[in-house]
C-alpha cells in the first residue's frame, strides 16, 4: 500500500513521463488530456503510469548510467517498439547516436534485471 508521500511522487513522475513523451513526439502540450493519453499510448503502447513504475524501479541499479532521466526510458521503449536502424533513432528522437546506446542499452538491461522480480515462469504439464 502507498503512503501519500509515494503517490504524490509517483503523479509527478507520470505527468513528467506525458510531457516528455508529447516533446519527443513533437505534440504541443496544450492538447486535452484524453488526446495526450491517446497519443502518448499510440507512439509509446503504454499509459505514463506503467513507466513511472518501471522508471522508479529501474532509475537506482547500478547499470543505469548517472544523468538517467524519464527521456531515456522513452527512447529506449520507442527503440523496442520500432526496432529501427540507429540511425533512424537517432534523427527521430534527435539524439547523438552514441549517447542512444549509452542509454538504450543500459536500460534494456536494468529491465532484463528485473524479470526474477515480476515474471513468474510456470510449467504446465501437457
Amino acid at each position: 500500500m502507498m503512503n501519500e508521500r509515494q503517490r504524490e511522487t509517483q503523479i509527478l513522475w507520470t505527468r513528467q513521463f506525458l510531457r516528455k513523451g508529447l516533446d519527443i513526439l513533437g505534440k504541443r502540450p496544450g492538447l486535452p488530456i484524453k488526446r495526450q493519453l491517446q497519443i502518448f499510448r499510440i507512439n509509446f503502447k503504454y499509459y505514463p503510469e506503467r513507466y513511472t513504475f518501471i522508471f522508479l524501479e529501474i532509475h537506482n541499479l547500478p547499470m543505469i548510467p548517472s544523468g538517467y532521466e524519464p527521456k531515456h526510458l522513452l527512447w529506449t521503449m520507442y527503440f523496442l517498439l520500432t526496432y529501427l536502424t540507429e540511425r533512424r533513432l537517432s534523427c527521430i528522437l534527435c539524439a547523438d547516436p552514441k549517447t542512444l546506446r549509452k542509454y538504450i542499452w543500459s536500460t534494456v538491461a536494468a529491465i532484463a534485471s528485473l524479470a526474477p522480480r515480476f515474471v513468474s515462469v510456470t510449467i504446465y504439464p501437457y
